[in-house]
């Protein structure tokens, strides 16, 4: 049976967006119009303009995509989703292969564009294109947490009980204060990561994220204190079945105190309780260290593809990201 389908306007789409991405099962807080929202408020640069199609079988596909433009109203380059962060379509309902070759059709207008993947989809269905291999560490929560702490690696375990025998003070950022706080102990990771660093993010981002009606049930910051003073933070967003730690960050003068352990620990007890299925560390730019961290508390890795279509404008604008990161220490946003 021939598929016919056809593009909705992106006033439309914004109407249907919220449904599809929490009734899609795989999709993440970074498919939702939210996570958009706070994009568009916190790099001006960029729009979000889903590509959003309507096919003759009653199916229905968005894909959240960021904008870039120039010259005023020329696109140039798209990204499925910023920064760097998991994408790809989601479906009104399950898709045959006749609905993924209409979105690599619909895509072929887009002149430069990238879709990061989704581990979470099962035979997400990409083109004869380039991919590239990525990986991100998960935890499945099912079996509850006194079986996941047995799977925390030793030191970790000792980690977390030495956090605790200090008496530090766990709970969620309540103020834009604590937010703050958070920011300058980000600022100084930075210097600390050096050339390792990546991101760069500006404060008007994480003002942004607390700013949002949701904050406190889909996306917390969770602050680690020590004789009052914030000295570690982890942001974890909330979406479906999925719990991500999407940023984080520790005060290096407390390092011996191991907030960070504790903190995620404690993310993943609530996760539990909370019956979600998934906790996401997040993909580790190749980092070894920090992926030895997260094997830590038992997590395994789970692998999925980036589908990347770029001419000599979007490679240009990719490597204009790498040198603010590299040699400038500015964000490539």
């Amino acid at each position: 049976m021939s598929l016919n389908w056809q593009h909705i306007s992106v006033g439309e789409a914004y109407e249907v967006w919220d449904d599809l991405s929490s009734s899609y099962r795989g999709s993440t807080f970074f498919h939702s119009k939210t996570w958009s929202e706070v994009l568009k408020a916190s790099f001006p640069r960029w729009s979000p303009v889903p590509i959003t199609l309507e096919f003759s079988d009653g199916n229905v596909l968005l894909l959240p995509l960021m904008d870039r433009k120039i010259l005023g109203n020329i696109r140039f380059y798209a990204e499925s989703m910023l920064p760097g962060v998991y994408g790809g379509p989601l479906f009104l309902r399950p898709p045959r292969e006749q609905h993924w070759a209409a979105l690599w059709s619909a895509l072929n207008e887009v002149p430069n564009v990238i879709v990061q993947g989704n581990p979470f989809v099962e035979h997400m269905r990409f083109p004869g294109a380039p991919l590239r291999a990525m990986s991100t560490h998960v935890l499945d929560l099912k079996p509850g947490m006194s079986r996941i702490l047995k799977g925390f690696r030793k030191g970790h375990l000792s980690a977390v009980k030495a956090a605790q025998r200090t008496g530090l003070a766990i709970g969620i950022a309540s103020s834009i204060d604590e937010v703050n706080a958070y920011f300058r102990i980000y600022q100084g990771a930075l210097m600390r990561w050096g050339k390792e660093a990546s991101g760069f993010y500006p404060e008007r981002l994480f003002w942004n994220l607390f700013r949002l009606p949701s904050y406190g049930q889909n996306l917390k910051l969770w602050i680690a204190k020590r004789e009052g003073e914030v000295i570690a933070g982890i942001w974890v967003f909330y979406h479906n079945d999925h719990v991500v730690y999407w940023h984080g960050a520790t005060d290096a003068a407390h390092f011996a105190y191991h907030p960070a352990h504790l903190l995620v620990t404690a993310a993943i007890e609530e996760a539990c309780d909370n019956e979600f299925h998934w906790f996401d560390f997040n993909p580790s730019g190749g980092l070894e260290g920090v992926e030895h961290f997260k094997r830590g508390f038992g997590a395994e890795r789970l692998g999925f593809f980036a589908y990347r279509h770029l001419g000599p404008m979007g490679k240009a604008f990719r490597l204009s990201g790498h040198i603010k990161q590299r040699m400038l220490g500015t964000c490539p946003l």
